[in-house]
């Protein structure tokens, strides 16, 4: 038995659909092992990725090793100095170990500066390799469900080869997000 079924076709809305502002918070792992082309490869992307960015949209870049930095205060797109933000984020270097905890906790401070009704994603850039702070994935991934009741999402990047995916992975699902992996500099 084969059954065909053809949807009529869509009339076409002409009229552009107004996109409610969004609040993004860039946590990126500075650590020692974010070297040999891993974090040129994040830094790249996230300078990339700016133009694309509405206008009313909010940009906060928070960095972190063992301390935590932020780098830019959650900051309205058209209130930006582009420039300037592309010369902070290409002077971003590896530093010491690795304190994940510390850095998502400043993003989480910079995602609840947003507008009310504004919704916030923090996207996790890092290679997961967290020695120092908390460092279980259950703990972490606890923090990032707490962030949903303040409409806070949480999305991880793995960056490398041999980045851990337990913490990332734990975040990203509990924090109601997405988990994506670049293995090699090419993807």
């Amino acid at each position: 038995l084969m059954f065909e079924v053809n949807a009529p076709e869509a009339p076409a809305d002409e009229t552009p659909k107004a996109r409610e502002p969004k609040g993004i918070v860039f946590v990126i792992d500075r650590s020692g092992s974010m070297g040999g082309g891993r974090l040129e490869l994040v830094k790249q992307t996230i300078i990339d990725m700016l133009p694309r960015l509405g206008q009313d949209d909010y940009l906060s870049v928070v960095t972190f090793d063992n301390h935590a930095r932020v780098e830019l205060p959650l900051t309205q797109i058209k209130d930006a100095k582009l420039a300037e933000l592309r010369a902070t984020i290409g002077n971003i270097s590896t530093g010491g170990s690795t304190n994940l905890e510390t850095g998502y906790r400043h993003g989480l401070a910079e995602a609840a500066k947003a507008p009310a009704g504004v919704e916030s994603t923090i996207v996790l850039l890092s290679d997961g390799q967290a020695n120092d702070g908390t460092t279980d994935p259950v703990l972490l991934g606890q923090l990032a469900a707490a962030a949903t009741e303040h409409l806070v999402t949480t999305s991880t990047l793995g960056i490398g080869e041999g980045y851990d995916e337990t913490i990332l992975d734990a975040m990203s699902i509990s924090g109601t997000g997405n988990h994506f992996a670049a293995y090699r500099l090419e993807e």
